[in-house]
C-alpha cells in the first residue's frame, strides 16, 4: 500500500524560560518534547501512538498536522515534503490534515451554533456557500448520531453533552473528508460506555473516506483494537513499533511489557514487568537508553550508549540492545 504520511528525524525542543543570570552564563535549556521520531502511515491505516502522559504524543501528532513547527526533520504528504510550507500553501493543505482534539468542550467556539461550527470549514476552503452547507451540516449531524439534525444545528457547545460535543468535533474534521487526521485522545473524556460508539463513528468514517489516522492514546486496549500498526513512545522517542497484534502479543521492549503489565486482565500475562520510579525530566533526558533508571533489565551499557531500533519481526522494530533476549524470556 502506499505511504499518505512520512515523518523522518522529527524534532521539537521548546525554549525554557530562563533567568537573566543563567542567561548571562549561556546555558539554554530546552524541553526535549520530541526527539528525532521516525514513522510512516499507509492510505487507509490507523498508527496508534501509545506511552505515559508526557512522553510527547500531543506533540508529535500537532508537529504532524503543521499546528507547530518542527526543530528538525521532515514531514511527508503524499510524497511532497511539507515541512516547511506555510501561508496560503499552507491553508489549503489544511483541508487534506485534520485534526480532532482531547477536550472538545475547548477547541469549540462556545459563541458558535452547532451547525456553523461544522460550516465553517466548508467556507473557509470555499468548498459551499453558507445555504449550500446548512445541508451538508445536517447529513453530517445525523450521520454522527445527533438527531433531529434542525434541532442540534441551533444548539451552542455548552448544552450538549461531553460524547455529544466529541461527536461535533469529529463532524467538523471529517467535513472535509480529509486524507490525513490526527485523533488525539478522541475518548478518554467521555463515559466508558460510550466509547465504542466514537471508536466505531471513526471507523466507519475511515472506511467510507479512506482516511488515515494517527491514534493518540494511553489506553492499549483502544489501540488494540483501533489501529493496524503501534508505536511505543517513551520521552520523546519511539521505542517499538509494528504491527499492532505482533506488538501486544510478543512486546519486546521492556517499557512495552510494563504497560502491557499494569492493565487488569483475567488473562495471565506470560511476561510481566512492574515500571517503578516517575517519568524523567525531559530537559535533561538520561543519557544512553532513556528508559534505563526505570529498567529491570539495565547495564551499564544502556546507560551509556543509544540503543538503535533492531528488527525483530517483518516490520517490528525495537530500540532496546537486549530485546532479543527480552522475547526469550
Amino acid at each position: 500500500m502506499s505511504e499518505i504520511i512520512k515523518v523522518e528525524g522529527l524534532t521539537k525542543y521548546f525554549p525554557v524560560e530562563q533567568t537573566f543570570i543563567e542567561r548571562l552564563r549561556g546555558k539554554n535549556l530546552f524541553v526535549k518534547a520530541v526527539d528525532g521520531v521516525n514513522f510512516s502511515i499507509n492510505v487507509g491505516e490507523t498508527l496508534a501512538l501509545v506511552g505515559e502522559s508526557g512522553c510527547g504524543k500531543t506533540t508529535t501528532g500537532r508537529l504532524t498536522v503543521k499546528l507547530i513547527e518542527p526543530t528538525k526533520g521532515r514531514i511527508i504528504f503524499n510524497n511532497t515534503d511539507i515541512t516547511h510550507v506555510k501561508g496560503e500553501k499552507l491553508r489549503k493543505l489544511r483541508k487534506h490534515l485534520q485534526i480532532i482534539f482531547q477536550d472538545p468542550y475547548a477547541s469549540l467556539n462556545p459563541r458558535m451554533r452547532i451547525g456553523d461550527i461544522i460550516a465553517e470549514p466548508l467556507i473557509e476552503h470555499d468548498l459551499s456557500s453558507w445555504n449550500e452547507a446548512r445541508n451538508t451540516v445536517l447529513s453530517m449531524l445525523e450521520r454522527v448520531g445527533l438527531v433531529p439534525p434542525e434541532l442540534f444545528y441551533m444548539k451552542y457547545p455548552h448544552q450538549l453533552s461531553g460524547g455529544q460535543r466529541q461527536r461535533v468535533a469529529i463532524a467538523r474534521a471529517m467535513v472535509l473528508r480529509p486524507q490525513f487526521v490526527v485523533a488525539d485522545e478522541p475518548v478518554s473524556m467521555i463515559d466508558v460506555s460510550l466509547r465504542v460508539s466514537i471508536l466505531e463513528l471513526l471507523s466507519s468514517f475511515k472506511k467510507e473516506y479512506k482516511t488515515s489516522m494517527l491514534l493518540i492514546t494511553h489506553d492499549l486496549g483502544i489501540a488494540t483494537i483501533a489501529s493496524e500498526n503501534i508505536a511505543v513512545m517513551y520521552l520523546g522517542k519511539i521505542v517499538e513499533i509494528g504491527p499492532t497484534r505482533e506488538v501486544i502479543n510478543k512486546p519486546a521492549h521492556p517499557y512495552t511489557i510494563g504497560l502491557l503489565s499494569s492493565i487488569p486482565s483475567l488473562k495471565k500475562r506470560i511476561k510481566k514487568i512492574t515500571i517503578t520510579g516517575e517519568i524523567a525530566d525531559p530537559k535533561n533526558p538520561p543519557s544512553g537508553c532513556r528508559f534505563h533508571p526505570r529498567c529491570p533489565f539495565a547495564t551499564n551499557k544502556c546507560k551509556s550508549e543509544e540503543p538503535p531500533f533492531i528488527k525483530v519481526d517483518e516490520n517490528h522494530f525495537v530500540a532496546c540492545h537486549y530485546a532479543l533476549e527480552v522475547l526469550k524470556k
